[in-house]
């Protein structure tokens, strides 16, 4: 039951964000009572993802700091990104991320958002794994390249009217 709660409040991301919120913070509270390691793990995880949606990525940061000294090595990753998009400065243990195509994806994720200047061909190659990474992540990094590149063809509603507003 948790598992689907917490997989429900992904699915609705795309669609209804408040839904997605409230699945998690359910998700969350279901898993923590009842105590089981994996799924809880999972619910938390997602509901730091709902916290950055809504734009709370203060409390994102805070289940992601609780998170990160309890959840075992294939769980660090999501943990990373989550932490990386949330504007977390340096996740600890870190090094253990590495190991995966994903972990390359957060450290380029690292220098678009910090305040050193963008090395050229991070965003073609950050584009260019996109294809290999997990839906959700997909669509995050698809949403950054959107937001930083001059020109882009495949950009939801939402995010053509923020560029109205802040690309110049």
């Amino acid at each position: 039951m948790v598992e689907s709660r917490a997989l429900a409040a992904l699915a609705a991301f795309g669609r209804w964000r408040p839904r997605a919120l409230r699945l998690a913070r359910r998700a969350s509270l279901m898993a923590r009572v009842r105590s089981l390691p994996q799924p809880e793990f999972l619910a938390h995880l997602v509901l730091a993802r709902a916290r950055r949606f809504a734009r709370q990525p203060h409390l994102s940061l805070r289940i992601a700091r609780a998170l990160q000294d309890v959840v075992p090595a294939p769980w660090r990753n999501w943990l990373g990104w989550e932490w990386a998009l949330a504007g977390g400065e340096q996740l600890e243990r870190s090094e253990q991320l590495e190991a995966s195509e994903s972990a390359s994806s957060i450290a380029m994720l690292k220098q678009v958002l910090g305040e050193q200047p963008v090395e050229p061909g991070v965003l073609a190659m950050l584009g260019d794994q996109r294809e290999r990474l997990p839906l959700p992540f997909a669509n995050d990094v698809a949403g950054l390249c959107g937001c930083l590149q001059s020109a882009a063809s495949e950009l939801s509603a939402a995010l053509k009217d923020w560029r109205g507003e802040h690309v110049v």
